[in-house]
Parts: C-alpha cells; structure tokens; sequence
C-alpha cells in the first residue's frame, strides 16, 4: 500500500506579493495604474488585491446578488468577459488564502494597502516629507516622496524581488515509475546500466540539485529505496500526467522537475542546465533536442504556476504553445541526458546494459 503523504503548507512569507502603502492620497493607485502595463510588457501576468479600510460598497443592496450575500452565501457574479467574488470571512485570514490562490496564477501580485501585514514586502509612498512610514509598519523596502521617480526605482525592486523568488521556491524531483512495460519485456526502471538501475540513476543527477525526490507511480522501487516518498497517480487518469498532476496537488506552492525512469543517461549537468531556464515569467520549460523537434515534457521544469495549465492540458506537450512557456534547444554537450529508451532495440547499443 502506498504511504499516506499531507499537502504541502504554503510559504506566504516567499510569495511574490508586493505591497504599495501609503496614506490616502499619496500615489497609490496611479503608480498601480501606471506599473502594470509595463509589467505587461516584461511577459508578466499581474493581478491586484485592493485593501479598503472603509469597507466595500461594490453591489447594489436591494438587487438579487447583494440579498444572497447578505443572506450569507458567498456570491459569485459573470458576465461577459468578467467576474466578480464576493465572500465572507475574516480580513487577514481571508488575504493569506487569496494571495495563495492568486500566487499559483500570476507572476505578481500587487497588493494595495496592507502596511501592517508582516509577510508582505512594502513599499511606501509619502504624500510629503513628514509621511514616513509607520515604525510598525514592518518590510517596508522602498520610501518614496511624492516629487521622486517612483516608476523605475520600483519596477526595478520587482523584477529583482521576482527573480529572488523563483530561484528561491523549493524544487521538487518526481520520477515517474509508472508500470509494467510492454515493450521493453520488464519495468524499465529496474533495467541496470553501469552497475546502477535506471531509477537509481535518475536519482543520483537529482540528488543534492532538488528540495526532495518524490517517486511517482505504483512500482516496485530497487532494493534500498522502498522507504521514499512516494505518490499514487490521479485515480482514472492515464499516462505521465496522471503523477505529474498527483504532485503538483500534492504540493501546489513548489515547483517541479520531473524526470521518466527511462532515461538512464540523464546528469547533473543536465538538470542544472534545465533549472537555470527558471525567471520571473516563465512557468515551464520543455526542452527540444533540436530547433524543429517536439519538446521533451518529461525531463523538464514546470513552476508551480503550470499547474492549471497542465489541468485543462490533454498532454504535457500541449503546454509548448503557451506564452508562459518556453522551448529552449539542449546544447549538444548535454542531449545523450534526453536520451529515452523504450524498447530492446533502444538499448541494443547501451554498454554495459542487462535485464534483470
């Protein structure tokens, strides 16, 4: 039976949230107004969270909408091309749960308001000289007057907050198992090159270069590895998205390289090679062996903001047509790592390769 593993907590303190602060009528949301389409620009999806301290008033009481959130639903309005949420709940509780759902989503999250919440990084506008920012009022990066440069000055912070980010975000390893192979005769990941199994291999280039190695799928592991973590697929789910989607459920807030157990030549230099592709804006990278080949969607990194994108994706390959993800060729040096064995003939030229 496969071990019982918990959902990973989210890293709040690690998220990329910004927060501009100020008192009313400092900038706030004109330097808002004037960032993003800049952010834009850079290959940045954003989003904002506006906090209002005088509540808010953005339904009409008296129409079907409002009589249901106030009846204490939770509201949820569509129209053309827009949504609006409406929900009840505790102000800061409720902004820790929206800045983990948003965070999976964009590359940026700016946050108007908010001075004193402790995870969130600040950056504070003055109206005039005596507008300091409040000695509570902690994280505060920046301080700007009002008569300064306020654009560059912050968009600089951000893309060197977000570069920060996404080389700090744990990465995880899941080597996909999978099962019996009809092709190769036995399970692949148990075929041993150079005195190692497959497997084994595959854990050694990850070892020291990941957060923690997740094995994805049902197989039994070679002796000396049936302790580790490990992860069933998604129930009625086929093929290597069916793990690959178990762990990024499982630990939604990381990023993930994972690696096919049949790729025995892979090495360190090649991972290191795939996680160096990581930067603010680029939520997957899937690899191509040549400039007009397909990519390489297992052994590749995907952030933790592919995730929905792989959910509506009927094959991880199909991500290689999305904007957030980029197709960079192997250099030569390093294309044996791609190398993927599927049946004897594959193999027939391996050294040192047997059958268990």
């Amino acid at each position: 039976m496969l071990p019982t593993v918990d959902v990973k907590p989210t890293p709040l303190a690690n998220l990329p949230a910004i927060a501009i602060c100020g008192y009313s009528n400092s900038g706030k949301t004109t330097l808002i107004e004037t960032l993003v389409p800049q952010l834009m620009v850079l290959g940045l999806k954003v989003a904002v969270l506006k906090h209002d301290v005088h509540g808010l008033m953005l339904d009409t009481p008296g129409k079907d909408s409002d009589r249901l959130y106030q009846a204490g639903a939770d509201v949820v309005l569509q129209g053309p091309e827009q949504s609006f949420v409406r929900v009840h709940g505790d102000s800061e509780t409720e902004l820790s749960q929206l800045l983990s759902i948003l965070c999976r989503h964009y590359d940026l999250v700016l946050v108007e308001g908010r001075k004193w919440t402790p995870y969130l990084e600040k950056i504070w506008l003055r109206r005039n000289e005596a507008d300091t920012a409040p000695e509570d009022a902690t994280g505060v990066r920046l301080d700007l007057g009002r008569d300064e440069d306020r654009v560059g000055p912050v968009l600089l912070h951000i893309q060197e907050r977000l570069r920060g980010v996404s080389l700090q975000t744990p990465v995880y390893g899941g080597i996909l198992v999978g099962g019996d192979s009809s092709r190769m005769g036995v399970p692949k990941h148990g075929m041993t090159h150079d005195g190692k199994t497959w497997f084994e291999h595959v854990v050694v280039a990850l070892e020291g270069r990941v957060d923690e190695i997740v094995v994805l799928g049902r197989a039994t592991l070679p002796t000396g590895h049936e302790s580790r973590l490990r992860l069933p697929d998604v129930p009625g789910m086929k093929g290597p998205r069916a793990g690959m989607l178990a762990a990024m459920r499982w630990a939604p807030t990381v990023s993930w390289l994972f690696a096919a157990c049949d790729m025995p030549l892979v090495t360190g230099e090649a991972i290191d090679w795939l996680l160096h592709a990581r930067a603010p804006g680029v939520w997957a990278t899937l690899p191509k062996l040549a400039a007009d080949a397909g990519v390489e969607p297992l052994l590749a990194h995907y952030d933790c903001r592919a995730h929905a994108l792989l959910e509506r994706a009927a094959a991880p390959h199909h991500l290689k047509s999305r904007a957030e993800v980029i197709t960079p060729t192997v250099p030569p040096e390093l294309a044996e790592a791609w190398c993927n064995l599927n049946s004897p003939s594959d193999v027939a030229g391996l050294r040192g390769q047997e059958i268990l």
